[in-house]
């Protein structure tokens, strides 16, 4: 399989006579220069992947999970937003341990790998958020909001045990990019500045799901179709990152929802993209849950009692897409994660 050679280094020359040039100036073009040749690396083929991307000696995912602390970070976009906000109400409710863990989220709007790497090279204007999810455990790096690399630096400079990430939903089905100096790119140079700076940290990959079968930017016109290709470019990145030890397969369990008469003409979404409220963000957080604290707690999300009633001002602005979890579903949406767990690469139907 393909891996991505080393980057090369970049530099710019200055000159102190006669040649007066704006700072700022100076530093955008600096960092233009490294991104593009940063990202702009040929792709050997046929090589074994390199170290840099196997996990660190004595780094075992299981372990960390199950270690005496648990600090994640959740690197990623709006799709983070949504398979994490009703997360920490089902980890309680299975009985996990607050005290000794902590799970941080990092969100920027159609965020790639690339958005990422430029982040934080300061090349990338749009605000980015860091806010707690879950936890009782604190990072010294204060929440907010930032549109600088700044926060993202500091946000880098806390221990982390599980770092996770997702690709973007429009380019989550061609891996053919993820390596290349578009806005989908710069895979292997955000996992290298990520290895460097969190050496001991162990990698996980979301599966994000798919677009509504109609939705204007599924070139597959089919959500089952686009799903089986985000499918198909997850297992060749995994093939070339081995750093990644484990997958949260986010998109199978929402495609398992899709394939019950639950399923409405929306296909689990409120927009044909973001997950619906209610039902389906459930089944992404018992995904979550499922991945990241069963093997801490010992309990399955199957025959979690937590439950979600969508609130009036969410049944306002998305008529018709909000769907109560209740009893009676609710079973249906924990063994669609937990088939996924199972077997991420097919639909089982949960019913």
């Amino acid at each position: 399989q393909a891996r991505r050679d080393a980057p090369r280094g970049s530099g710019v020359n200055s000159y102190r006579g006669g040649m007066i040039m704006n700072r700022r100036f100076f530093f955008f073009l600096f960092a233009s220069l490294l991104t593009l040749t940063a990202c702009g690396n040929d792709i050997s083929d046929n090589n074994e992947p390199t170290p840099l991307m196997k996990p660190s000696p004595g780094v075992d995912l299981q372990k960390v999970l199950r270690g005496e602390t648990l600090r994640i970070l959740d690197i990623g976009n709006s799709y983070t937003e949504d398979a994490t906000a009703l997360l920490a109400p089902i980890a309680r409710t299975a009985g996990l341990d607050m005290q000794n863990v902590c799970y941080y989220r990092l969100v920027r709007g159609a965020a790639s790998f690339y958005t990422w790497y430029q982040c934080y090279l300061g090349q990338d204007p749009t605000e980015y958020s860091y806010t707690k999810v879950m936890g009782s455990l604190s990072t010294e790096t204060a929440q907010g909001k930032s549109t600088d690399a700044h926060l993202l630096h500091d946000v880098l400079d806390e221990p982390w045990d599980v770092i996770i990430l997702h690709q973007v939903s429009n380019h989550a089905n061609d891996y053919s990019q993820w390596n290349t100096l578009t806005s989908a790119g710069c895979l292997y140079e955000l996992m290298t500045l990520l290895k460097t700076k969190q050496p001991h940290a162990a990698f996980v990959y979301m599966l994000p799901h798919s677009y509504k079968s109609d939705h204007k930017s599924n070139t597959e016109h089919s959500a089952e179709g686009r799903w089986l290709n985000i499918v198909r470019a997850t297992d060749l990145m995994l093939l070339d990152y081995p750093v990644f030890q484990g997958l949260i397969p986010v998109g199978t369990a929402v495609q398992n929802l899709r394939s019950t008469s639950l399923a409405d003409e929306w296909e689990m979404t409120i927009d044909g993209t973001h997950l619906g409220r209610g039902l389906a963000r459930y089944a992404a957080a018992c995904t979550m849950y499922q991945m990241l604290f069963y093997p801490r707690t010992g309990v399955s999300v199957e025959g979690n009692t937590y439950r979600y009633q969508c609130t009036e001002a969410e049944r306002t602005r998305y008529p018709g897409r909000c769907i109560d979890v209740t009893d009676q579903n609710a079973p249906l949406a924990q063994r669609a994660a937990i088939r996924a767990c199972e077997d991420y690469r097919n639909v089982n139907n949960p019913e």
